[in-house]
């Protein structure tokens, strides 16, 4: 139940408030910090749930960025070394993400453009690249994405 809640939530929110404003929607605006604690919260808590180890869970880590696109990543770390989600400065990264976010969008015709979201798996970690748009992080964003997750991690173990 409280999953419906909050898919309805994002729906009325965003989804309908973007369909009938477009770009003067809040669903366009830049995202904020407790709004990416909330996606990786969200995120991070389905994979505990899914994959319910004694001794390792998923912890996030927020980029900070003014450009097109932000990060995330997330790690599977020792339950000992839970913590809180850090927020981390890096000058270098918003280079990097504006010569990224040019390769992630896609000419499909003269007027219409696809901008691709990135997930990139190294050992442990998890990182997510998406625009810097409120509807791209929300909670029920973070809910697909996390299922994604589990199954990209379970087909790369061959269960799926």
């Amino acid at each position: 139940m409280i999953l419906q809640a909050i898919l309805d939530a994002m729906a009325i929110k965003y989804t309908l408030n973007h369909y009938r404003k477009k770009n003067d929607s809040i669903a366009v605006k830049p995202v904020d910090e407790s709004t990416l604690r909330e996606y990786i919260d969200t995120y991070c808590g389905v994979l505990n749930d899914s994959f319910s180890s004694l001794y390792k869970v998923f912890v996030g880590t927020i980029y900070d960025g003014e450009g097109p696109l932000r990060v995330i990543s997330t790690k599977l770390v020792e339950k000992t070394k839970r913590m809180d989600v850090p927020y981390i400065l890096n000058g270098e990264l918003e280079s990097v993400l504006n010569r990224l976010d040019e390769q992630l969008i896609e000419e499909m015709s003269p007027s219409i453009y696809i901008r691709r979201n990135l997930r990139r798996y190294s050992d442990d970690t998890t990182f997510i690249v998406k625009p810097n748009q409120i509807r791209y992080w929300t909670q029920s964003a973070a809910l697909r994405d996390a299922d994604e997750t589990y199954r990209d991690i379970m087909s790369s173990m061959g269960d799926v």
